[in-house]
């Protein structure tokens, strides 16, 4: 095995369908630090998910999650280094200095024996749309398979990279138009009477015969979500950003081990948008399995309360 980046830690978490791990509260900081730290003897640090990339102090999750707890030793953060802007959050597993071990330090990004811990949400696949990787956009169609999702009527689902069309996705570099298309997956491992959260973000932009008004629709397990938006002629054009995304969110309790979530999109009015779409249970906890990459060296469970079925490798 080999220390990595943040960022090169963070590029291995997306291409697992997942982040670097966001912690919720000490409980589970001690947990990562106790089950990790023995497995990497030479480690410096363990590479977490909280960074200031975008507002140098203001340090927020790669998931998206809220900030609700840190866990920060004395004098940390102080953006102070030899190495530059220190924008990376890693748990101390090495003394150094007056550091204390297990809690947080902010370094710059380099590999320095670091290790990153991935968290990968369970339930649904390819939810971040990162599957296949296209660039330029491409087209599927009914019958069509979009790494997890079936188009199951439409033939204008869109596979969006960023690069190519200024995308701006919410996860990775990439998201899916969907315009008179519906695209569907079979979401297993629930569990029976458990109540979960469909989380999802919606956008949408025009072209010079697709403005006004538009829906995205997403059920799964009884429950419908509405995402409807406005967008008059000339805003928000294609090969220019997208709207700002909307996060949505809809609950629902599983009658089954198994579910039915679909998306669709309405034919007329601006192209919709989806992206960074997962399925966490609330409020029970939940098991998380946890490897290490480069050989299965040690697996731990735990509960975990504001997620399901999470799988944190430690990345090479």
């Amino acid at each position: 095995m080999e220390s990595t980046t943040w960022t090169a830690s963070q590029a291995e978490a997306r291409r697992l369908g997942g982040d670097l791990v966001t912690i919720d509260d000490l409980d589970e900081n001690n947990w990562v630090y106790d089950t990790f730290t023995p497995l990497v003897a030479d480690a410096g640090g363990l590479w977490i998910g909280l960074n200031d990339v975008a507002n140098e102090g203001a340090f927020e999750w790669v998931s998206g999650e809220p900030v609700t707890f840190t866990n920060w030793t004395a004098s940390e953060p102080n953006n102070s280094g030899p190495q530059g802007a220190e924008n990376f959050a890693h748990i101390v597993t090495k003394p150094f200095l007056n550091f204390v071990l297990g809690e947080w330090n902010d370094v710059a990004d380099n590999a320095a024996m670091r290790y990153g811990v991935v968290e990968v949400p369970g339930f649904i696949q390819n939810g971040s749309f990162e599957t296949p990787d296209v660039s330029p956009g491409r087209l599927f169609g009914f019958g069509d398979s979009i790494g997890g999702w079936n188009v199951v009527s439409g033939n204008t689902a869109f596979l969006i990279d960023q690069v190519t069309n200024t995308g701006e996705p919410v996860d990775g570099n990439q998201f899916i138009e969907i315009h008179g298309d519906t695209i569907q997956q079979t979401v297993t491992g629930l569990k029976v009477g458990q109540r979960y959260k469909l989380t999802y973000y919606a956008t949408a932009r025009t072209l010079p015969d697709y403005f006004g008004s538009g829906s995205i629709i997403a059920t799964i397990g009884g429950e419908t979500d509405h995402y409807d938006y406005f967008l008059p002629s000339g805003s928000y054009l294609y090969n220019s950003p997208v709207s700002p995304w909307a996060r949505r969110d809809v609950e629902f309790i599983a009658a089954d081990t198994t579910a039915s979530l679909t998306f669709s999109g309405t034919a007329a009015g601006p192209l919709g948008a989806i992206d960074a779409v997962r399925i966490t249970a609330v409020p029970e906890p939940s098991t998380a399995a946890i490897f290490l990459l480069g050989g299965m060296l040690g697996m731990a469970i735990r509960p975990k309360r504001n997620a399901s079925a999470i799988t944190r490798p430690l990345v090479k």
